[in-house]
């Protein structure tokens, strides 16, 4: 049987052939009906997604946005599992567009648009170098967040966190951006933003010491002498990565050394021959101290 619908007080039930859509206040008892008697032909549940979207909700940052849970003709669950889960999770209800009577072929065709990325919704805002200030937002949100990027996606931030943080720094953001853009042409094999993320955190402690560490000494070469961390730091970016990764240095390292080789540079160490990550692997954020 279909899912009962639970409509939203004077909102009306819009009908195209044998489909049926209504906005309803999905509360998490529904939502836990739906993923348990409905959700039976579906792609695997990513938990990730799950606790980020629920994070949103509990957050008061959860966006009426119109996209829909959707079900078939036999009331199956074609799509929307992560926002009923949650619903459940948060504890919290949302209003969402419910569209009932979909032919179950449909299914194959949803979700398969261009995903719009943070870059995209920065370059709507009217800002400039997109892609390197996405990467930057994120890696920062995360950090402030007490977390780390993974490519599997499993640390990630939704687009109201990152959003949310680049509202709160939009100004030192944009300079970390150009300091990043301008490390461009310095046969570096670390991406731009991770200098940039880098120098967002120094600038925080200290900005005229930041722009003396990143820009005059690490890209400009100024005034280094062979033992100075910024010497040292564009060296091993300049080698790149080992082994079988000879042309890449690994993201995170190259974020960790910036940050590693800045504390030298804060203590005024001198003499450093070697760069590499510790044996135990790297701290957590809240775990390091930045000087």
């Amino acid at each position: 049987m279909p899912p009962k619908a639970r409509t939203v007080p004077t909102v009306e039930t819009l009908r195209y052939g044998n489909v049926e859509i209504t906005i309803e206040l999905v509360d998490p008892a529904q939502a836990l009906e739906w993923l348990a008697t409905n959700n039976d032909h579906n792609r695997r549940q990513r938990e990730n997604r799950v606790v980020a979207y629920s994070r949103d909700m509990l957050a008061d940052a959860w966006h009426f946005t119109g996209d829909p849970i959707r079900f078939g003709e036999d009331g199956t669950m074609l799509d929307g599992q992560h926002r009923a889960a949650a619903i459940v999770r948060s504890g919290i209800a949302q209003p969402i567009l419910i569209v009932r009577g979909l032919d179950r072929s449909a299914q194959e065709v949803m979700d398969i648009g261009a995903p719009r990325t943070l870059a995209d919704v920065l370059g709507l805002r009217g800002e400039e170098a997109t892609s390197q200030l996405g990467a930057v937002v994120r890696r920062l949100t995360l950090w402030n967040m007490d977390r780390m990027p993974r490519s599997d996606g499993g640390a990630n931030a939704t687009r109201s966190e990152t959003m949310t943080f680049f509202d709160e720094h939009p100004e030192q953001l944009r300079r970390a951006v150009e300091v990043a853009v301008t490390s461009r042409g310095r046969g570096f094999r670390v991406p731009p933003s991770v200098i940039g993320s880098a120098y967002f955190l120094c600038a925080e402690r200290d900005k005229a010491a930041a722009e003396l560490f990143f820009v005059e000494q690490l890209i400009g070469n100024v005034g280094l002498d062979e033992s100075d961390p910024a010497n040292l730091l564009a060296r091993r970016y300049r080698r790149g990565g080992e082994g079988d990764n000879i042309n890449k240095l690994e993201t995170d390292d190259g974020f960790w050394y910036a940050l590693w080789m800045w504390n030298h540079f804060r203590r005024g160490t001198k003499g450093l021959t070697k760069i590499q990550p510790p044996r135990g692997g790297w701290p957590s954020p809240s775990e390091f101290k930045l000087l």
